[in-house]
């Protein structure tokens, strides 16, 4: 990305991340629970849009990695007996 930068390209880096658990989606950006949807955005039906959902913007690789951290935490690990082993 540096690289290309210094040839004159822009570039815009954003971040979003999600988990559909029990058939509730939740924003594994933001801890606060909130209403979100799914939708399409264009016609042909290849296109989604999720409301309510965190973007972060990244500027760097250690930016992302928490993000990634930040949604690994908020995932729900629950063991059940079908996915105990």
């Amino acid at each position: 990305m540096k690289q290309f930068e210094l040839l004159g390209w822009e570039y815009r880096i954003e971040a979003s991340f999600l988990e559909i658990y029990n058939e509730h989606i939740i924003d594994l950006l933001d801890s606060q629970p909130k209403s979100h949807e799914i939708r399409m955005v264009d016609s042909k039906g290849q296109d989604l849009y999720v409301s309510n959902l965190t973007i972060q913007e990244i500027h760097s690789p250690e930016e992302l990695h928490e993000c990634l951290r930040t949604a690994q935490c908020n995932r729900a690990v629950a063991a059940t007996q079908s996915n105990e082993q």
